[in-house]
């Protein structure tokens, strides 16, 4: 009985060590026993994409792709719970080295910032991998991008949303999101044709909302330019892209998007029609000289529930 006793008393603490080692994880995030992992593979593949049809104007992208899936411009939707284990398995399967650098929250070693020096995690050579793998715990719409020769590699369309949701945020009838770009398509140096989600028009793709219902429009700028977003026919209000917490009234529907900043807004749409969304920066929705040329798009509003 006292051997037992005294036995017991040196495995007390190893017992204490093995849940905590369960409990922390080995960057350091606290982990619940049954938290939630989700996977995603990430792979890049080279293609050409249309801007705009006529005139035609093509860009070749190194567009990032879930594997299986068609790689895109913008990237695929990186959405995650808020306290997610999540894992990101980046192949490299282009011709150049590139990386995934998520916006936010996140050890050293998920950084991804594109010097080898600082560590082979940081930038995956043709042909490697690497496994991203951290827990969110700031909520927010984030940006994904290359960080390898970042200005070229964005230039070639490696860029896209991660989303680390809260459950506590509002919840809306419909989530609209957008990313603001500038292109130089002829390679002069120029950036000539203006985008959103790697459209021009008049060859855009429109949004779609109903009378009624709660949108919550998120923009992103992922070029060089200053950009100025405005929505016809709606009074909206300026949300925090982290909490999502109201920060301003917002009813001239201008607002100033910058270098890599994000916007978030909700508004509820009263009117039927057809409202014009673009850049306020006239030369903007101007490209080649004509008028409308660029970056808008459409807000068709349609008749909701009776």
């Amino acid at each position: 009985m006292e051997l037992k006793a005294r036995w017991d008393r040196w495995l007390w603490p190893i017992h204490l060590i093995g849940f905590v080692m369960l409990a922390i994880g080995f960057d350091g995030t606290a982990l619940a026993k049954t938290q939630t992992v989700v996977d995603f593979t990430v792979v890049v593949q080279e293609k050409t994409i249309e801007l705009l049809h006529h005139p035609k104007k093509e860009v070749t992208v190194w567009a990032f792709g879930l594997e299986g899936q068609e790689a895109t411009v913008p990237g695929p939707v990186i959405r995650v719970q808020m306290g997610t284990r999540v894992r990101v398995h980046f192949k490299n399967t282009h011709v150049l080295p590139h990386s995934m650098h998520f916006h936010g929250v996140h050890p050293f070693n998920m950084d991804g910032n594109g010097i080898r020096e600082l560590g082979k995690e940081q930038l995956q050579m043709p042909g490697e991998d690497y496994t991203y793998e951290w827990t969110p715990i700031a909520p927010g719409y984030y940006l994904y991008h290359c960080h390898f020769d970042t200005a070229n590699h964005l230039e070639h369309g490696m860029y896209g949303f991660f989303i680390v949701e809260d459950p506590a945020w509002p919840k809306v009838d419909r989530e609209l999101l957008t990313i603001w770009d500038e292109w130089d398509v002829d390679g002069d140096g120029r950036l000539d044709t203006h985008t959103i989600n790697s459209k021009s028009t008049p060859d855009e793709e429109p949004l779609t909302a109903k009378v009624g219902e709660k949108v919550r429009l998120v923009m992103a700028n992922v070029g060089a330019e200053v950009h100025a977003p405005h929505m016809h026919g709606v009074k909206w209000i300026v949300l925090d892209p982290d909490d999502l917490t109201p920060i301003d009234k917002d009813y001239n529907g201008v607002l100033s998007l910058a270098s890599a900043q994000i916007k978030v807004v909700e508004f509820v749409p009263t009117n039927l029609g057809t409202w014009l969304f673009h850049c306020h920066v006239l030369p903007h929705v101007a490209d080649d000289g004509l008028y409308h040329r660029g970056m808008l798009t459409r807000l068709n509003v349609l008749k909701g529930p009776s």
